[in-house]
């Protein structure tokens, strides 16, 4: 974008309208600014400084620029702005401007809940593992005010709002992650239907060769599949109708035949196999090993003929699970991931990598919050209940139970950042969460009544039928993943040496 000249009106004049007006000045663009609040003292001396005036935000004060860029609390739709598009003037956002010149590759991470603390986690570990970064966007530094210290082999690690979003265009995340998407400043999108699209447009802006990465807990998270151009959306093809927590009876057979597999079994549980590319397939290769090591890991094309995926509704009315039926499914030699018979110990990594549960944490601990607001504001109207000494004592308990919770997490984070393959601490996170998240589910839905009880959706719903949804699922999340007897025998065996 060629700016050396132009005429260029920058509204909204805190953090991120001040990156861009710094931008535009060293780009030899003339910067003119427009707030709806009149400047601070400090303010007004900062672009008296900086030779920009200031102007109030009115249609008057537009004039005819070349170029306008909004911040991200600056509404894109105002009527002034729409006059603006109708004469030809482009009307862009702070972080589409910052994208026509930052350089090296972006990670980009979205969501209602928890996106502050992923994007500093993410800066964290790529810094321990020796990989050079940047952090900003929302979580403080303008993405403007990135660029003058951006590489081309540096990672920019990026927290963007809904507001930063709903404006690019041409802003690219060559990774990008929404970890969830629950209602929220609804009254700048008018509806959830909207506030959903402005953070989908972080993965419609991807191109094949890129990664998305989404929440599959998150019906929301997983609609944004469909939408995006990144190149790859994996399911996990492990569990079976005779071999679910005992996983190490599967019978899937995997044969040799020349240089293919030949794969013939089913597979349940099989979590948004109906819109993955590709899938990470245990069969059995050798009935003749013991259990344990006759096992194979494969990745498989799900367009592979001879594959059938069939839906399974869950308690909730929703269609996340599958079953998957292999008939003569022939899958190359190359796609096995190490040796012939040795998938389990492949498997077993791949689930220490999976069982931290930070983000799944993060977002309970923000529903306990809500809660104890709602019982603040009923304890305000004079409700007997919620002064009650066993109801505090829960809620204290709780917070103590989620801090540890996160702490367990954090800690397996922090393991892969120093190259260690966590396995009992993963159990430990794994097995602690969830079962803080079934009493938490537990105590909030009778701390709501019966309006705790219904769908979201319902205008007499507690917290939007949020906590619904929650108790709906929480014993799921102690069963999907391995369940708690499970994650309690690694503990015991590998984390302190009992015998099996």
């Amino acid at each position: 974008m060629e700016l050396r000249g132009k005429d260029v009106l920058v509204v909204g004049v805190k953090r991120s309208g001040m990156g861009a007006i710094e931008l535009l000045q060293k780009r030899g663009a003339r910067v003119r600014a427009m707030d709806a609040q009149v400047p601070t003292a400090a303010e007004q001396a900062r672009f008296a400084a900086l030779g920009v005036p200031v102007v109030s935000q009115e249609a008057e004060n537009v004039g005819s620029p070349d170029l306008i860029v909004l911040s991200p609390a600056v509404p894109f739709d105002l009527p002034l702005f729409a006059v603006a598009r109708e004469r030809g003037v482009p009307v862009i956002g702070e972080v589409e401007l910052a994208a026509y010149f930052l350089r090296g590759p972006v990670i980009g991470i979205t969501g209602s809940n928890g996106k502050t603390t992923t994007t500093a986690l993410v800066g964290h570990l790529l810094r321990e593992c020796g990989v050079p970064c940047q952090v900003g966007g929302n979580i403080g530094t303008a993405v403007s005010s990135l660029i003058e210290s951006s590489r081309e082999e540096q990672w920019n690690v990026l927290e963007l709002s809904s507001f930063q979003l709903e404006t690019i265009d041409r802003f690219r995340a060559h990774i990008a992650a929404c970890l969830n998407v629950t209602p929220d400043h609804l009254d700048r999108h008018g509806s959830l239907d909207n506030y959903a699209r402005a953070k989908g447009r972080l993965f419609e802006t991807q191109i094949a060769g890129d990664f998305a990465v989404l929440n599959y807990d998150d019906a929301i998270c997983r609609g944004y599949a469909r939408h995006t151009r990144a190149e790859v959306f994996w399911c996990q093809g492990f569990s079976e109708p005779g071999a679910g927590s005992d996983l190490a009876g599967l019978q899937t057979r995997a044969v040799r035949d020349g240089d293919d597999y030949v794969v013939d079994g089913q597979k349940i549980w099989t979590s948004e196999g109906h819109q993955a590319d590709w899938m990470i397939l245990l069969a059995r290769t050798d009935t003749e090993a013991p259990k344990h090591r006759g096992i194979s890991y494969f990745l498989v094309d799900m367009r592979t003929p001879g594959i059938q995926v069939r839906p399974l509704v869950n308690l909730m009315n929703g269609h996340a699970f599958n079953e998957v039926f292999f008939e003569n499914v022939r899958v190359p030699k190359s796609n096995l991931v190490g040796a012939e018979n040795g998938g389990w110990y492949v498997a077993t990594t791949t689930l220490d990598f999976e069982r931290s549960g930070i983000t799944r944490v993060m977002l309970w601990l923000r529903m306990l919050e809500e809660v104890v607001a709602f019982v603040r504001e009923a304890a305000s109207r004079g409700e007997r209940w919620a002064k009650a000494e066993h109801v505090r004592n829960k809620l204290a308990d709780l917070r103590i139970e989620f801090d540890i919770a996160r702490l367990l997490a954090r800690r397996v984070a922090w393991l892969q950042s120093k190259g260690i393959v966590p396995n009992y601490e993963a159990s430990m996170a794994k097995l602690y969460g969830t079962e803080v998240n079934q009493r938490f589910c537990a105590a909030a839905i009778n701390f709501l009544g019966m309006a705790g009880q219904l769908d979201p959706g319902s205008p007499w719903a507690g917290l939007q039928g949020r906590i619904e949804r929650a108790y709906m699922a929480a014993v799921s999340y102690t069963i999907a993943g391995g369940t708690s007897e499970i994650q309690r025998n690694v503990i015991a065996t590998r984390g302190l040496g009992l015998p099996r």
